[in-house]
């Protein structure tokens, strides 16, 4: 593996070059990114291999209370775009841990908002599927209870017809729990 990383006034990019033992091709990536004024952060960061490259563009705005709004692009070229989602999912022995996601082309939305009284942090993010149409919320609530506790919510809900990929499998899901450190 190759590694190449550049830093220029508060800006930075990189390239990374790769090749596995006993693997046809090799694997590439290259990142960057750059501070527009004081609460702004412009990113990007492709890589993968001649058949399969994924693209990942997003800003990032923080508010002076401290709140966080995301937007990004992400593409996956090794997604499907025009099939039902069964006819996309790879056997069960045969998947990538890493691949979460099986159409091509997403946008997404996250607010954060940390320390909210001092104790709350909230996290809600809009996924949509641009192939499909279909969409995904996901909330994360968390309380800090005391220095050693927390309590915390998350849920998740999809929408879209049942050959999408946000509506085929789980509409909603939920959980929560209680954090103790000793």
């Amino acid at each position: 593996a190759t590694k190449l990383d550049i830093s220029y006034d508060g800006n930075n990019a990189g390239l990374v070059a790769s090749k596995r033992e006993g693997t046809p091709e090799g694997r590439f990536g290259l990142y960057g990114s750059m501070n527009y004024g004081e609460a702004t952060l412009l990113y990007f960061e492709t890589g993968g291999s001649a058949e399969d490259t994924e693209v990942l563009a997003g800003a990032t705005y923080t508010f002076i209370e401290g709140a966080t709004v995301c937007i990004e692009y992400f593409h996956n070229g090794g997604g499907y775009a025009g099939r039902p989602i069964w006819e996309n999912l790879p056997p069960y022995r045969q998947m990538d841990q890493r691949e979460t996601y099986f159409r091509r082309n997403y946008c997404l939305l996250q607010v954060t908002d940390a320390d909210i009284m001092t104790s709350l942090d909230i996290v809600i993010r809009w996924i949509a599927g641009l192939d499909d149409e279909s969409n995904r919320i996901i909330g994360l609530f968390e309380y800090d209870v005391g220095d050693s506790g927390k309590i915390f919510v998350s849920g998740t809900m999809d929408s879209g017809a049942a050959d999408q990929e946000f509506g085929a499998l789980v509409r909603a899901t939920a959980m929560a729990g209680v954090e103790i450190v000793f």
